[in-house]
């Protein structure tokens, strides 16, 4: 009696191990067949330099700044709160800025000089707001037709604008603004707030500019002359994996915080220029196609640029037809003559 007493107490035994068992493998099979996929969320970032910026901002106003670049006018405030720097040749031997601003807070932006009709029409690249101090008859005539918002100096001198007499520069060179002046313009104009628009694609993981430059040359160092008189040197700091700028071997800096400039993209556009009409106005041909080149991380690739019309953006993509990618941060955009000898090393 006792051997059968011990007999089913180790059946119910060896039964329920067999039955925890199972259970076990089907948990585990579950568990393995219901596991949730992992799915990287991305993080709204600015369309214009790639930083990090709460959706809400996003579509805040590209704010586009006309800035002097005279010697008269030097050194100028505000590049190191700009995401993107054009540079563009006017008339004689001379260059102009245009500054993008967006989710800025800088106190101090100038001297503001005149538009000309390819500043105007690359800011309409942004559905942006364009801030200048007048213009030529051609870009004044741009900003109507292409129905621009804009903040005048002409019309806005003493409220938006202002003579700096702290900066002992002359008129023209003098005018100044600010982040927090231009928004309470934009806000009496009534000018809307939300403006949707297409930007750079930005390397968010780090992953994609390098595989991009693979196979590119050496640029540490690149010299662009936009004329004998007139040339812009940039010099790769590997710490800081930016370019330090330089106007004529003179490093550039902000008149403002009254540190260097560096960037981390340059994108070089070629496209043509003619003097044109009886007052002489410079045209640039930088709507249709071109040529170009993508420096950055010490290296340079061929690229090339397209955009269709005034207002459409342009769009720059390597030599297999795929846009770009940059680098979060500051990029400056040169554009020179097709001729123009980029050299780099």
């Amino acid at each position: 009696m006792k051997k059968l007493k011990l007999l089913i107490l180790f059946s119910l035994m060896a039964f329920t191990l067999i039955g925890c068992n199972g259970n076990n493998n089907n948990e585990t099979a579950t568990s393995s067949s219901t596991k949730p996929t992992t799915v990287k969320e991305t993080k709204p970032y600015s369309l214009v330099d790639g930083s990090e910026i709460s959706e809400n901002d996003k579509y805040n106003p590209v704010i586009g700044v006309m800035l002097d670049n005279h010697p008269e006018a030097m050194p100028q405030s505000g590049f190191n709160k700009a995401s993107i720097v054009y540079e563009f040749k006017v008339e004689g031997d001379f260059t102009r800025y245009l500054a993008i601003f967006q989710n800025s807070d800088a106190e101090l932006i100038g001297p503001v000089r005149s538009a000309r009709p390819y500043f105007v029409q690359t800011i309409a690249e942004f559905n942006g707001i364009f801030a200048h101090f007048g213009g030529s008859d051609l870009g004044i005539k741009t900003i109507a037709t292409l129905n621009i918002d804009n903040l005048n100096g002409m019309e806005l001198e003493g409220t938006t604008f202002y003579r700096n007499r702290e900066v002992n520069k002359v008129s023209p060179h003098n005018a100044y603004t600010s982040m927090e002046l231009l928004e309470d313009a934009i806000s009496q104009k009534a000018y809307k707030t939300n403006r949707e628009f297409e930007g750079f694609k930005f390397d968010l993981d780090g992953k994609e500019v390098s595989k991009q430059m693979n196979g590119g040359k050496t640029a540490s160092e690149v010299h662009v002359p936009f004329n004998p008189n007139y040339i812009v040197d940039f010099k790769y700091d590997e710490s800081k994996k930016s370019y330090e700028i330089f106007r004529n071997d003179t490093q550039i800096v902000d008149e403002a915080d009254e540190e260097n400039v560096y960037t981390k993209n340059i994108i070089i556009e070629f496209a043509s220029s003619k003097v044109n009409g009886p007052a002489g106005t410079l045209e640039i041909s930088h709507i249709g196609k071109g040529t170009g080149k993508l420096i950055t991380e010490g290296k340079v690739i061929d690229i090339n640029w397209s955009k269709e019309t005034a207002t459409d953006r342009t769009i720059f993509t390597n030599t297999d037809g795929e846009e770009i990618f940059l680098n979060p941060g500051q990029t400056w955009v040169e554009v020179v003559e097709p001729s123009t000898n980029i050299a780099t090393n």
